[in-house]
Order: C-alpha cells, then sequence, then structure tokens
C-alpha cells in the first residue's frame, strides 16, 4: 500500500514536473487533441474549456497551442502546481490560460458554461469523484463534451516489470503510487453508476481506433506534429496502453 505524493511539495511538484516533460507530453498532446476534436473546440473562438486537476499545466497549454482561439480555464488543489503550471506557462509565451486553486467538489462557475471539461491522470486521486464528476457535469453545456483519462489498473508482476525500467528513484516513487491508486474499468464503471445523474450517457474505452485518427488526418488536423516530440522512455509508451479513458456528452 504506498500514499500517493504530497501535491502541496514544493519538492514533488519539482520532480513530477520533470517526470511529466521527459516521459508524458506525447500522452499529453494526444489527450489534448482527442477532447479538442471531439468537442469541436478545435480553434473555435467561442469555446470555453475547463482542465480538473491540471497539475503542472501541460494539457492546458498544449491545447493552448492546438487551438489558441479557446478560453481556457485550469483547476487545481494544490497552489504549488498552480504556481508552476503559471511558469511553464510564462515560459512559452502564454499569459491567457486561468490558472487557479479550486477545489473541483465545488466549481465556482454557472450552470452549463463549458464546451469542454477534461481531466488527466485525476480521477484516482479524488475524494469523491462521484461528485467531482456531477459538478463537471453541471457546469457543462448541452452539447459538451466531458473527456477524462487515467491509468488503469495493472497486474503486480506488470507494476514490477515497469519499476525495473525506470532508473530514477523520484520517478520511481511516483509511478509506483500512481499505479497503486489506479482504477479498473469494474471500478470507474460503480462510481459512474454511482453518479446519478438522469439521462447521462458515458462510454469506458479506449481513447480512439485507426479509423477516426484517419479521418482526422483528411480533415487537417495536426496528428503528424506527434512526429516532432520528443519519444518518451519505453515504460511511458508501454503504460499509455494501460489507460483508461471516460467519454460523456450532455
Amino acid at each position: 500500500m504506498f500514499n500517493n505524493p504530497d501535491w502541496s511539495s514544493k519538492n514533488i511538484v519539482t520532480n513530477y514536473n520533470d517526470l511529466a516533460q521527459r516521459s508524458f507530453l506525447k500522452s499529453y498532446y494526444w489527450h489534448s487533441l482527442i477532447s479538442l476534436i471531439r468537442s469541436n473546440t478545435f480553434n473555435n473562438p467561442e469555446s470555453n474549456i475547463l482542465e480538473i486537476g491540471c497539475g503542472p499545466g501541460w494539457i492546458s497549454i498544449i491545447s493552448k497551442f492546438l487551438s489558441p482561439n479557446c478560453n481556457y480555464y485550469s483547476i487545481d488543489l494544490s497552489s504549488e502546481m498552480i504556481n508552476t503550471a503559471k511558469s511553464n506557462a510564462t515560459e512559452h509565451g502564454i499569459n491567457d490560460i486561468y490558472f487557479s486553486v479550486v477545489n473541483a467538489e465545488s466549481l465556482p462557475y454557472s450552470d452549463n458554461s463549458f464546451d469542454l471539461v477534461t481531466s488527466y491522470g485525476v480521477l484516482r486521486l479524488l475524494n469523491n469523484p462521484s461528485k467531482v464528476l456531477k459538478e463537471s457535469y453541471r457546469v457543462l453545456k448541452p452539447g459538451g463534451y466531458l473527456y477524462f483519462s487515467d491509468v488503469g489498473n495493472v497486474s503486480s508482476s506488470y507494476q514490477m516489470e515497469l519499476m525495473n525500467q525506470i532508473e530514477d528513484s523520484r520517478d520511481k516513487e511516483i509511478m509506483r503510487a500512481a499505479m497503486a491508486s489506479a482504477l479498473s474499468k469494474d471500478q470507474i464503471y460503480n462510481i459512474l453508476k454511482e453518479t446519478t445523474i438522469d439521462g447521462w450517457k458515458f462510454y469506458i474505452g479506449n481513447s480512439t481506433d485507426s479509423s477516426e485518427v484517419l479521418k482526422w488526418i483528411r480533415y487537417g488536423y495536426p496528428i503528424n506534429k506527434l512526429n516532432s516530440i520528443p519519444s518518451p522512455p519505453q515504460w511511458s509508451v508501454d503504460l499509455s496502453k494501460k489507460w483508461n479513458y471516460i467519454t460523456i456528452f450532455k
């Protein structure tokens, strides 16, 4: 049993920010692209986008580069994460993402405010995931899109195999905790079923398929820019295939 990292610790946030840049940028790009395209917010100047649990800000930063005319609101419970996210955005010449410390169980936004609500690697960390999902759905506009993804539950033997591939002890500590708290599809399904919202439809499964990606390429979406992002470690590539993806339309 491993405790989740203390995300209020400046050292841990710094370590995670370093790990994210070395290991997860391609995954962040893919998550950003999928959520922007499917929600029909890609480069739509009327779109409002909320990221829950933004961490060091890379999902929002990448999304801003992909679709600069949207309005981005990015929240996290950790002030250290928000400070790091603001710093990362500033270093990349971005000053119009609204980063703020907010508890996602009580969002300070009006009903039907956002075209897209997205989250990456956060669901397993939530004290009350049903309440956060209800709040996310509340602030989502009719016709809006909610897209959450998180690492899936894996076997202990797989965890050991992956740990052996990670050299940095700080990275091991973070990833060991992530996998120890990971949720299975059945656990996610139960959370969604317990989140009693009339009429909502949800899907748990893979991020996309080859036919959908080919369609996006034909439409001119910047899929090929993935090739310009440095390749992550092999363990990160392997782990990305174990993730769960939650899709909800309102």
